[in-house]
């Protein structure tokens, strides 16, 4: 029978945006199906920080808190909503993850959503419904649940879709800090979906263990827990590459941001997120600005440069020279992304695993497509020399076509380019060759008029999002 998470092959791949998909929540049909039946399970929801276009969201059948690559799933819309249609076993339990997608932040820009969860039946996910799934299940995941309910001022808040309606200043002030401590942490690259995964069951847990909070105490209260939660998620990451004066100078400085955000966010009955997001942001970046005088060492990666590689030969700009509009007369053949690194550690520091993603988006025309290689091996000197070595990985390919239909598979690691230096480069040829080979459109289209936008992003401890973005007119 089919599966949602079963791709059909023809699909025309264009040039476009961030693929990935999302699902939300909402379940259940044929209910009354003998036992051992199948039974059709539906999905349907929002993804929220704000809302995240463009993302996957899966059915999580074995809670490992990632999309398996057997999992069910589909794809956030440009307002956040999805739909998820599976089928599986009566007894089938599950997860809702959410991978990728690109949310707006408070200058209307897109940006990298980060990754979320919530458990199945939500109809609206959100960091809230991540730090739930994180929270151990039993006594202390119903404790947090009952305090977010009792902010949210509702029986369930995960039906409260705060960036579309006026909710309780409470609830949006829990929201908004969660993902405001959580770009804390980010900024001094502790970023993984791993390392987040910690953060938030450390807030979860401490939130879950306090007394009641209330419009009254939410204010003085909230960042006290935000500390003694940060000193916790820190001290249990123990990641060799951050050094800080003191776990109650670090915890303090988390603190901060947590009390710059109930400061933007107006005191009143209700709130939303439209009308609050950019000040909220203002202040916390403020605030985070005090963990540079508590993390004395730490390495990062950041975008340096980006090449595109056509017909009439290379093009090539600095990160911060990056140009706003570029007409191309013919399709890139090659696309590579140069990286640098900062090392204040004093020793030379290797990272495996690292995660590189390449996206072209169009986002007029509703098209995608997203390059992913795993498996990289990143050396940065003592004096922040960056050298990436490729691995044995293939390169993962997920793409969107203007009519919604998706494009996935995986290229043999021969094909896809190189890593040499601080560059890791894309065989667009190659990959035109594999595109066809499995159904997709020549990626000759691209050359067809349209607004895209290349960005790239660089994951992996300790390592900063690496995000820049390169708007195109191709003619």
């Amino acid at each position: 029978m089919a599966k949602a998470h079963q791709l059909k092959s023809t699909l025309a791949l264009l040039a476009a945006g961030t693929l990935l998909v999302a699902g939300g929540c909402s379940s259940g049909s044929n209910l009354d199906a003998p036992p051992g039946s199948v039974q059709t399970f539906t999905e349907s929801g929002r993804l929220l920080q704000a809302p995240v276009k463009n993302a996957k969201v899966c059915a999580d059948l074995n809670k490992n808190k990632i999309c398996d690559p057997t999992e069910p799933f589909t794809q956030s819309d440009a307002n956040g909503n999805f739909t998820l249609t599976f089928d599986g076993a009566t007894t089938q339990t599950y997860d809702l993850i959410s991978e990728g997608g690109l949310t707006l932040n408070g200058a209307g820009q897109d940006v990298a959503a980060r990754n979320m969860a919530a458990p199945a039946g939500a109809k609206v996910m959100s960091m809230l419904t991540t730090m739930e799934l994180m929270t151990p299940a039993g006594p202390q995941r119903a404790a947090l649940v009952a305090q977010l309910n009792a902010l949210a001022g509702v029986a369930d808040y995960r039906t409260l879709d705060f960036s579309a309606n006026a909710v309780p200043r409470e609830l949006m002030l829990a929201v908004k800090t969660v993902e405001e401590v959580l770009g804390g942490f980010s900024s001094l690259g502790v970023g993984s979906w791993a390392q987040q995964q910690v953060v938030l069951q450390r807030l979860g847990m401490t939130i879950a263990a306090a007394p009641a909070l209330t419009a009254a105490n939410i204010d003085a209260n909230l960042p006290a827990l935000v500390g003694t939660a940060a000193q916790s998620a820190f001290a249990f990451l123990n990641d060799p590459n951050l050094q800080i004066t003191s776990l109650t100078a670090f915890g303090d400085a988390m603190a901060a941001i947590a009390t710059s955000v109930a400061g933007a966010i107006p005191p009143g009955a209700t709130v939303t997120e439209g009308a609050i997001l950019a000040v909220v942001e203002a202040a916390a970046a403020t605030a985070t600005q005090n963990l540079g005088t508590v993390v004395t060492s730490q390495v990062k990666l950041s975008l340096a440069s980006l090449t595109l590689t056509t017909n009439a030969g290379p093009q090539s700009w600095t990160a911060a020279a990056l140009p706003t509009t570029l007409n191309l007369s013919s399709l890139p053949l090659s696309i590579a992304v140069s990286g640098s690194a900062t090392n204040t550690t004093g020793v030379a520091k290797s990272f495996s695993d690292v995660l590189l993603k390449l996206t072209i988006a169009d986002a007029t025309h509703g098209r995608s497509i997203i390059l992913s290689i795993g498996g990289l091996t990143a050396n940065v000197a003592a004096d922040g020399t960056l050298s990436l070595i490729k691995g044995s990985n293939p390169l993962h390919v997920e793409g969107l076509t203007g009519s919604g239909a998706l494009i996935v598979f995986d290229m043999a690691s021969t094909l896809w380019g190189t890593a040499s230096g601080n560059s890791v480069s894309f065989g667009i040829t190659a990959l035109n060759t594999q595109l066809q080979a499995n159904g997709g459109r020549d990626l000759n289209t691209l050359a067809a008029s349209g607004n895209y936008t290349i960005s790239a992003e660089v994951t992996g401890a300790p390592f900063v999002a690496m995000t820049k973005s390169l708007s195109l007119t191709i003619l």
